[in-house]
């Protein structure tokens, strides 16, 4: 399970960056003075480690391109809790919408 696991992770990072790079580069050509937020990634199987690299690479990747980009903002959410199905629980997404709200800027 853990090589198939790797290979899958393997083939959606190149395709996940991508899409991310371009989605924001679509938002700033929409509207150039838009505030973009790049939420993190959480892992919801943290006993993976071919899930912990992706992540890890996925919020690193997601950090780099708020730094690269004006008014684009990485916004980690490493503390957020999750249930038994990997989705974030109710004070997960309280978490999640705090750090949000740190980040607007108004």
């Amino acid at each position: 399970i853990t090589s198939d696991m790797a290979k899958i992770c393997d083939r959606i990072y190149p395709q996940t960056t991508s899409a991310l790079i371009s989605v924001v580069q679509e938002i700033r050509t929409l509207n150039p003075d838009a505030q973009i937020i790049l939420l993190g990634y959480t892992n919801p199987v943290p006993l993976l480690p071919e899930w912990t690299q992706l992540f890890r690479r996925l919020n690193a990747l997601s950090k780099s391109l708020a730094a690269q980009n004006e008014n684009v903002t990485y916004v980690p959410i490493p503390y957020t809790r999750t249930a038994n199905d990997g989705h974030p629980t109710v004070s997960g997404h309280k978490y999640i919408g705090r750090q949000i709200l740190k980040a607007v800027n108004y």
